[in-house]
């Protein structure tokens, strides 16, 4: 009888705090994927992988732990203290997830010469963030936003060092000496972008995806381009740009590579 009795306060304490993480757990979400990681950011930046993978462990530790150790029984002064100390170790687990989720956040969409990439906060040496232009220096916390990138050219003084730091896995893109505003290259966009013919032969049964992208944006499907878009972790996604303004339309899960 005891036994039943302390099952069932148990499991509605548990009840309770599983309410309670789930509540705050939708509340971060909007904060994650309203503001750094918008779709489809969610999927380029693995910030939906690491999302999933804090909170089940916050919502489900949560409140098996207040399962383990609710006992009607025990001294009140006892039980507070119980359930406070897992609090603070989920709500500190909770901060250090989000803030991980802050700190690894896609900023830009930069513009590479052939290729758009995005470019996340710990692909950046910070310490090198004074050498961008002062609009520049200040990392977006709402989604990322278009840069442009110089690259190097035979007669720069750095273009060894440019090539062998890409070859080690920085390129351009990562350096912010490197970033230009985007309206500077939406030309160079423009020119660089791929016809997008070439992209239905590949993929014919994108058809009907492609002509609803050029209707949402007043277009016809002829006034559109596309560029590898390179993330962190795959090669296949594409970015549909405008030929008419040089800007991103959407972003689609297909290997543009030739």
């Amino acid at each position: 009888m005891f036994f039943r009795t302390r099952f069932k306060t148990a499991l509605k304490a548990s009840a309770t705090h599983l309410f309670l993480s789930i509540a705050i757990a939708v509340l971060c979400a909007a904060l994650v994927f309203g503001f750094w990681y918008p779709s489809p950011f969610d999927e380029l930046a693995r910030g939906r992988e690491i999302f999933l993978l804090v909170m089940t462990v916050d919502v489900i530790c949560g409140p098996l732990l207040t399962f383990i150790v609710f006992d009607q029984k025990k001294p009140k002064s006892e039980l507070w203290r119980d359930l406070a100390a897992i609090g603070l170790i989920q709500i500190s687990a909770l901060g250090y997830g989000v803030s991980s989720l802050m700190n690894a956040r896609p900023v830009w969409i930069a513009f590479e010469g052939d290729r758009f990439r995005i470019v996340s906060v710990p692909d950046i040496n910070l310490d090198q963030l004074h050498l961008a232009s002062a609009p520049l220096q200040r990392l977006s916390f709402t989604g990322p936003k278009l840069v442009g990138v110089r690259l190097a050219t035979s007669s720069d003084a750095d273009f060894k060092d440019s090539i062998f730091l890409a070859l080690n896995g920085e390129p351009p893109a990562f350096r912010p000496a490197r970033w230009v505003p985007y309206e500077t290259q939406v030309r160079d966009v423009i020119k660089a972008s791929r016809p997008i013919g070439n992209l239905l032969q590949k993929y014919p049964a994108q058809r009907i995806a492609l002509d609803e992208i050029a209707a949402k944006n007043n277009s016809q499907l002829t006034q559109l381009g596309y560029m590898p878009l390179l993330a962190e972790g795959t090669l296949e996604w594409t970015v549909i740009i405008g030929l008419t303004d040089g800007q991103p339309k959407a972003y689609l899960a297909l290997d543009a590579w030739d």
